[in-house]
């Protein structure tokens, strides 16, 4: 039972577990905003995503039938907020994204090096609270 419980509370303390690892990585709404100058990049990685002017940690993640629902805690421009989003991945690499009945598609920077500041929140488009 002891290692049951424990097991239990390794998976609460690890929200991120839930991401597939096709959402880790660089993102951008086309590839010439993948560069080191850019402002419209976004990295996601394991428990974190930002860009260039926001910061935000994962505080939930859920995965059904090929899509994820994320929620974050986020600070940018000297606000804080959360984000709640649907990603799912195309058939073609790309991330969707479905957030506030608005969906959005971005594509993978590759091997594009952001630059070497925090990740900030993935644009102004994001609603604050």
């Amino acid at each position: 039972m002891r290692g049951t419980t424990s097991a239990i509370l390794l998976l609460i303390a690890t929200p991120a577990a839930a991401l597939d690892q096709g959402f880790l990585g660089t993102w951008a709404p086309d590839p010439a905003s993948c560069a080191r100058d850019g402002t419209a990049w976004f990295r996601i990685s394991s428990g974190h995503m930002g860009g260039r002017e926001f910061s935000c940690d994962l505080t939930h993640a859920t995965s059904t039938d090929g899509a994820t629902r994320v929620q974050y805690s986020c600070a940018g421009e000297g606000d804080s907020y959360s984000l709640d989003l649907g990603w799912r991945l195309a058939a073609n690499g790309h991330l969707l994204e479905q957030a506030e009945g608005a969906l959005k598609e971005y594509v993978p920077c590759g091997n594009a090096s952001p630059p070497p500041a925090a990740a900030p929140p993935v644009q102004a488009e994001r609603a604050t609270d």
